[in-house]
């Protein structure tokens, strides 16, 4: 990609609970999810997740920009592979596939050291959370395991953690499960979002102008008068 917009902030997907890191926020915000939207790694009520995801940025008065989503390593199935190059259609990655429990599952296979780490999610938890992130106002550019960022069981997320898994973000590219055709819709959008802004503001500040030239016109007219 020849553009790429860097992610602003970023939230933690744990499976009962969501966590928020934003520059603008004093400290981590924690949102609990209670089981009548979330059970068993699957989001069951989008709407309702939409609803109390709103509800959320809004009492923490934060305006949405772009935003990097982790997956804890409880939500998501892994193995690791001491094979370097390995494609979905490999027998390993086959039979670890077949004891997935779920029949819609996001797939990829990252480079670790000694080999592969492969990764599945259960769509239904992914796509749910991506969708209610951007119904909230944000702009989802990064969807990745946690360990992407430096996230485990032993080096749980933390606001200085955060900050340094936003500092360089050529590494969470590598293992985004947001596509790269997705991501330069989203980039084009967001283009579109700030010219519009921008572009809203020029006619604002143009108005005002010509309206402080329209009042000095009439004083000096009243004054000549």
């Amino acid at each position: 990609m020849s553009k790429k917009f860097i992610a602003h902030s970023c939230l933690c997907v744990n499976r009962q609970s969501l966590i928020l890191y934003s520059p603008e926020l004093a400290d981590l915000s924690t949102l609990s999810l209670p089981t009548e939207v979330v059970q068993d790694l699957e989001i069951i009520s989008q709407p309702s997740l939409e609803r109390i995801l709103k509800n959320w940025v809004k009492q923490t008065q934060l305006v949405p920009k772009t935003l990097a989503i982790y997956f804890v390593e409880e939500t998501y199935f892994f193995q690791d592979s001491q094979q370097t190059n390995i494609s979905n259609e490999d027998p390993e990655v086959q039979g670890f596939l077949a004891t997935i429990p779920f029949s819609k599952i996001s797939t990829k296979i990252f480079p670790i050291q000694g080999g592969s780490r492969i990764v599945a999610i259960n769509q239904d938890l992914l796509q749910p959370i991506v969708t209610a992130c951007e119904q909230a106002g944000f702009t989802v550019m990064v969807a990745a395991p946690s360990f992407a960022a430096g996230i485990t069981s032993e080096n749980p997320f933390t606001q200085e953690l955060a900050k340094q898994s936003l500092k360089d973000q050529s590494i969470l590219e590598s293992y985004n499960f947001i596509d790269e055709a997705e991501l330069e819709r989203k980039m084009q959008d967001e283009q579109s979002f700030l010219s519009v802004q921008i572009n809203g503001r020029l006619i604002g500040m143009i108005i005002f102008l010509l309206a402080m030239i329209g009042l000095l016109v009439y004083l000096l007219m009243t004054q000549n008068g």
